[in-house]
């Protein structure tokens, strides 16, 4: 009998495998940003209501993959979640004081929603009742962003979020080492988290060059912005972990579900719209 690969030639196998694998998750995700990233920066540049619009859009897709990850298909809670952050979209701009108190209304009547369960379902009144405001306050918070600020504040934003999930994903898979979160997500490692912190950086310090703003703060803010939402990417692979999911959907080739490309933005915007409010502006205003 032949007695198999040498352990080199084994090991050797196993790393071309793994590089494959990512180049292939590599191209898909470029794929799709190709059809993705313009189709936001367009919405985004165009604002009220095409951007609210598309909000409202991915909020309702986001509802559904939550109700499916928590309870395994979608049904009435998923749809009074979807409703919250339609209505949450839409209303964020011109009343975001409405916006926020139906998403109060949501997050109380959600659980309700997903009574009575069927024999056998799992009950998740908790998750379902977290869902609300883990998914809309974000919604309203990006739609906000875009009303009081304008175009400046959002697109940092984006830059940011995107800027890191890039960069952890390449240093992650070309340099590897210790694991992040392995209970969490086995994947990430501190060089892409780190990478992911660096790239946000930079995207800060252009930024600043770009718009004539003060270099270090922005900096620092991109820095911030950026842990804040690999912290958002962690939490969403913990909720998934912990209903044995691998992906919250599969609508977007090479990513998943919506959940798996917006994780990081869904913490990262309610903070940044939090410092526009106390500030009273958004980046523009550090000259």
């Amino acid at each position: 009998p032949h007695p198999g690969p040498l352990p080199l030639e084994g090991e050797r196998e196993s790393r071309f495998r793994i590089h494959f694998q990512a180049l292939t998750v590599l191209r898909l995700r470029l794929l799709s940003a190709l059809v993705m990233l313009p189709a936001a920066v367009a919405a985004a540049y165009l604002g009220s209501p095409v951007f609210d619009v598309m909000v409202a859009a991915f909020a309702a897709v986001m509802a559904w993959e939550w109700e499916t990850i928590c309870r395994g298909r979608f049904g009435t809670a998923g749809v009074i979640l979807a409703i919250t952050g339609v209505a949450g979209a839409l209303l964020a701009a011109a009343h975001p004081g409405l916006a926020l108190a139906i998403t109060a209304v949501g997050t109380i009547a959600a659980p309700v929603g997903g009574l009575p369960m069927a024999s056998g379902e799992r009950s998740v009144p908790g998750w379902l009742t977290a869902g609300a405001p883990y998914l809309v306050l974000p919604v309203i918070a990006l739609v906000w962003l875009r009303a009081e600020t304008g175009l400046g504040t959002l697109m940092w934003l984006l830059c940011v979020v995107w800027a890191t999930d890039i960069g952890a994903f390449i240093c992650g898979r070309t340099l590897g080492g210790p694991r992040l979160a392995p209970r969490i997500s086995p994947k990430k490692t501190w060089s892409g988290a780190v990478g992911g912190l660096v790239a946000a950086v930079v995207v800060g310090l252009v930024a600043a060059v770009l718009l004539d703003l003060r270099p270090g703060l922005l900096a620092l803010a991109s820095a911030v912005t950026s842990v804040v939402s690999q912290v958002g990417d962690l939490l969403e692979s913990w909720v998934k972990r912990r209903f044995d999911v691998k992906d919250s959907g599969s609508i977007i080739p090479g990513h998943g579900g919506v959940l798996d490309r917006v994780d990081g933005l869904l913490t990262a915007a309610p903070l940044v719209a939090a410092v526009v409010w106390l500030q009273g502006g958004g980046i523009m205003v550090w000259r």
